[in-house]
């Protein structure tokens, strides 16, 4: 009898239905296109310039002084000082007097006395006349404002400006203001380190007012002024007063009032310009 044999399916091995198929990996998403080269030119970025902007300060105008207290911070001063003299005096941390000299000689002529001189030159009695009536405004001051005694801080801290003033061998109001200043507080060469004896050619003064600092002291020129900074005339300015010389040393002098005007004088003998 022949031997059994394993059956025909046993022979054949592992099933021959197909495995199923992996996935398929998606498809990598396509990266957007680059744009091309346009082909008209990009307009320029408009750009908008802002002004800085200025900066305030308390103006003592032509003719006006006085003792002021300060609101700190704040800024104080006096501009365009062409032929007059600014003068800046340190007081307190919180108080300063500040004037704007207007002196204006004039021919004693008989003529018109509203003329007046070429370039603010004058004479030695005309000179004397002015050193004199500087030394009478600020010894008003003085009093108006209760300085009480002439200290060392202010000869120290003083400053003045004027543009015409320091020329070798002529003698200008300006000249004639500030050494009524520099007598008035005993400033000599002796004490030169104690404050400066000419003023400064400039025509503006700034003084910056800040709580825990010290005072700092500006110079302008016409330009940084008008682009950076706005002038604010204040109500309470006082009048500190103005004074037409004549050339025989007499000053005609403005009253309290800014009205009537008092000739005083002779301070000196009759002179020439």
């Amino acid at each position: 009898m022949a031997p059994k044999t394993r059956s025909q399916a046993t022979q054949a091995g592992p099933s021959s239905v197909p495995a199923p198929n992996p996935k398929k990996p998606a498809k990598p998403t396509k990266a957007p296109a680059e744009p091309g080269p346009s082909k008209t030119k990009p307009k320029p970025t408009k750009v908008t310039k802002r002004r800085a902007r200025k900066k305030d300060f308390r103006n003592i105008p032509q003719g006006a002084g006085g003792t002021f207290a300060l609101t700190l911070p704040t800024v104080i001063g006096t501009t365009a000082c062409n032929t007059c003299l600014g003068l800046y005096v340190p007081l307190t941390p919180n108080r300063c007097f500040i004037a704007h000299f207007n002196l204006e000689p004039q021919p004693d002529d008989g003529g018109d006395r509203e003329q007046e001189l070429e370039n603010y030159e004058v004479g030695n009695a005309c000179y004397r006349a002015v050193v004199m009536i500087t030394k009478e405004f600020l010894g008003d001051a003085q009093w108006k404002g209760c300085w009480g005694v002439r200290t060392k801080e202010m000869r120290t801290g003083l400053r003045m400006v004027c543009p015409v003033s320091g020329v070798v061998g002529t003698k200008y109001v300006g000249d004639a203001v500030a050494e009524g200043v520099r007598e008035f507080f005993g400033m000599t060469q002796r004490r030169r380190g104690e404050g400066e004896l000419v003023p400064k050619l400039e025509e503006n003064l700034l003084v910056s007012y800040t709580r825990g600092a010290a005072p700092e002291v500006i110079y302008l020129s016409a330009d940084e002024l008008r682009n950076g900074w706005t002038a604010r005339n204040e109500r309470d300015n006082r009048g500190f007063g103005t004074a037409s010389l004549f050339d025989d040393g007499r000053v005609m002098k403005g009253d309290e009032d800014g009205d009537e005007s008092q000739t005083q004088g002779p301070f000196e003998a009759r002179g020439n310009m």
